[in-house]
């Protein structure tokens, strides 16, 4: 008899909802398994709210009950980064980037420093 091995689930935010979020917001959903995407982060207040059907939280929102905050970005990953550490007290170990890239055939590339 096999046993089945228990699945965990890791509860992420989005860290973005600008131009580049729109675009690959549907493919994280579909390559990356095993997340449970909560909802969105923003700094910006006029983007708090709702985005995609879910839920937009201010960076001081964000509890213990997340995870992991994936930033959206690759250029500006460092300084959201230090922002959250820095202004909101996120732990380091929390924040990863996930950005995509096309590839000279026009297939969209992963890439990530995940440890999930």
């Amino acid at each position: 008899m096999i046993e089945s091995e228990e699945i965990r689930i890791v509860k992420v935010v989005l860290f973005g909802t600008g131009n580049y979020a729109r675009n690959i917001y549907s493919k994280i959903e579909k390559n990356l398994s095993g997340l449970d995407i909560v909802g969105f982060c923003d700094n910006n207040s006029d983007n708090w709210g709702e985005c995609f059907g879910r839920r937009v939280y201010a960076p001081h929102e964000l509890g213990k009950e997340i995870d992991k905050i994936i930033i959206l970005s690759n250029l500006n990953f460092e300084e959201i980064k230090d922002g959250l550490i820095y202004w909101h007290k996120i732990p380091e170990d929390k924040i990863e980037n996930i950005y995509f890239r096309s590839c000279a055939w026009g297939i969209f590339a992963l890439h990530s420093n995940s440890k999930f």
